[in-house]
């Protein structure tokens, strides 16, 4: 007896290629830079899904349950994927005295008008896998009976340039100096 899913409803789902994508052990890799989410419908060969609850998840996703064989995998924008990307900026004084603040991707807006940025720090680890384990109950058409199986899969999340340089760009455009 097989478990199998389908994904649909993505959003910011730009595959990478990367790994086996076995189906039945892992997702496909994306770029995991965006706020992307997708539907996963899951199917098994016993017989139809009734219920599907995820028992261990990545912090940087939220889950909610669409029916009772699918559920909606989003990216927790407050959690950091990538944290060692940051954008350094310079603020000075009347006196010229320097002062350095440091801001992640999402909190650049935070930055202060007055600063300029000079730095941009890449990620040292660009690939970031989480593991998804799911128990998945199914009506057994042979016996009739509740079955439940658990059943995991890994995700990697690829670091991508573009995204960053989108930023960049933007920042350098309204640097002060």
């Amino acid at each position: 007896m097989t478990v199998s899913y389908s994904i649909s409803n993505t959003v910011n789902f730009d595959e990478v290629g990367i790994g086996t994508t076995d189906p039945l052990l892992e997702f496909p890799s994306i770029y995991g830079n965006a706020a992307f989410g997708y539907t996963v419908t899951f199917s098994h060969t016993g017989g139809p899904v009734t219920n599907v609850n995820l028992t261990l998840g990545p912090s940087y996703t939220s889950t909610s349950s669409i029916s009772s064989d699918t559920i909606r995998i989003t990216r927790n924008t407050s959690e950091t994927i990538f944290p060692d990307e940051q954008y350094r900026f310079a603020k000075f004084d009347n006196d010229f005295n320097k002062t350095i603040e440091t801001y992640l991707p999402g909190d650049v807006d935070q930055a202060d008008s007055n600063t300029s940025i000079f730095a941009w720090e890449t990620p040292s680890d660009t690939e970031v896998t989480g593991t998804y384990t799911f128990n998945i109950s199914y009506t057994d058409m042979v016996t009739n009976t509740q079955m439940t199986e658990s059943k995991s899969y890994t995700h990697t999340l690829v670091w991508s340039l573009f995204p960053g340089l989108a930023i960049l760009q933007e920042l350098v455009d309204r640097s002060r100096y």
